[in-house]
């Protein structure tokens, strides 16, 4: 499968090709799982803080604020994955691990204005 790596934010590129891979109905749960560990492995030395935002407010006044970023969504699903990635043994990963992503995947979908809180 082709990941679309278009965005210069790689959490943006993440965020896209997962949902991508959520919405394939043809694919197994263990073509499924070893989609998303690929993306992740591909995208994983390209995050950085740099590229999110502690508050929304700070895209647009420049306050260079380092202060919590856990509130951000991105940030939030990123950690969740890494913890599916470890949680889960190989008898269990393939569904579980689905599971999760999914679940973590419905959270940010659902997170309103959740554009802000990520730098172009």
């Amino acid at each position: 499968m082709k990941f679309y790596l278009d965005s210069r934010n790689p959490y943006r590129n993440f965020i896209k090709n997962v949902r991508k891979i959520h919405s394939l109905n043809s694919l197994t749960l263990m073509e499924r799982s070893s989609l998303y560990v690929e993306l992740y492995k591909k995208l994983s030395d390209k995050f950085d803080k740099r590229f999110l935002v502690s508050h929304p407010s700070n895209k647009f006044f420049q306050n260079e604020d380092n202060a919590d970023k856990l509130r951000n969504p991105y940030l939030t699903f990123q950690i969740q994955f890494e913890h599916a990635l470890q949680r889960f043994s190989e008898t269990e990963f393939h569904g579980a691990f689905c599971k999760e992503v999914s679940t973590e995947l419905a959270f940010l979908c659902l997170t309103p204005r959740r554009e802000d809180w990520l730098y172009d």
